[in-house]
């Protein structure tokens, strides 16, 4: 119930943005973006999902789903995590990997949580120096970038310490009433994950190249729309606007909200900065339910 609260106080802001921008003007600027640019927002979507998908194979290591039977769940936790508050929807993937494999719950959710703290991390160093390099003319930057980089420190201190922290914990986890067992095998499966360098090492480059992708997505969007955004840009804009709209727990209308307000920074018109970042995120949401209903259809007819 209080996420169903969250999601419509989150709808309720967008349309109040998009009311207060006009829903005129939202429309003749989406009307001005370059089809071509929307194409290549659309291949470097597609590519960071192709991206998580090697994630996923990776960490489920040997009798791994196949690519095609891993691109329904993670491209419908894809949408779920960026409408609910602070991501809250994405569990559905590791619930539906594992109910359509018949692999444990606890080692789908250590896989997701492995996956999405990595990238986490990257995130932050990712957008930390594009924030710094941006945020001489950004004020709002300034303090963001203090705050990315105490969080990356800490973040990066608790990756390395994480395996041995978590066999510590797992035996209280066990003894708790009725979750105990299951909370145990999910610790387990997790220390097992992070103390791999095997895995983790690989991890982080597909991490870095996922958001590489997701920057310049925005970028080819933001360049269609007829702004002077780099590609660095790009990068502190998306960053901000993701961070904040985890941290806020307020996921629609709050990323862009935030995005417009950067965007602005780097000169671009407040109604035009938000246009843009919504047209873009409208237009992700689109490829995700895409990907999730056009998949299994397309398995169906295979078999």
């Amino acid at each position: 119930m209080r996420r169903w609260i969250v999601l419509v106080a989150s709808l309720a802001i967008l349309l109040t943005l998009v009311r207060v921008a006009g829903f005129r003007e939202v429309g003749e600027i989406w009307r001005s973006v370059r089809p071509a640019g929307v194409l290549l927002s659309v291949a470097c979507y597609f590519a960071s999902i192709a991206v998580r998908i090697l994630s996923w194979r990776r960490l489920l290591g040997e009798g791994a789903p196949s690519v095609r039977g891993l691109t329904p769940p993670l491209a419908l936790g894809f949408v779920l995590g960026h409408v609910t508050p602070a991501k809250s929807g994405e569990p559905a993937s590791a619930l539906l990997v594992s109910r359509a494999f018949g692999i444990p719950l606890s080692r789908t959710l250590s896989v997701l949580t492995a996956e999405r703290a990595i990238q986490l991390l990257v995130l932050l160093a990712t957008f930390v120096p594009a924030a710094a390099f941006t945020a001489g003319r950004v004020l709002e930057l300034r303090g963001a970038v203090r705050g990315a980089a105490a969080l990356l420190v800490v973040l990066a201190a608790a990756t390395l310490f994480a395996a041995p922290l978590l066999r510590r914990t797992r035996p209280a986890a066990q003894r708790i009433p009725r979750f105990g067992p299951v909370l145990g095998e999910y610790l387990e499966a997790l220390e097992v994950l992070l103390s791999d360098r095997a895995r983790v090492i690989p991890l982080l480059a597909l991490g870095t190249l996922f958001w590489t992708l997701q920057y310049l997505s925005l970028w080819a969007i933001l360049d269609a729309g007829g702004t002077s955004v780099n590609p660095i840009g790009a990068a502190a804009v998306a960053g901000a606007a993701i961070l904040g709209g985890t941290l806020t727990l307020l996921p629609l209308g709050t990323q862009d909200g935030i995005s417009a307000v950067v965007l602005a920074g780097l000169g671009v018109p407040m109604r035009r900065g938000f246009s843009l970042a919504l047209f873009h995120t409208v237009l992700s949401l689109a490829c995700g339910a895409g990907l999730a209903l056009v998949a299994p259809l397309a398995m169906r007819r295979e078999r």
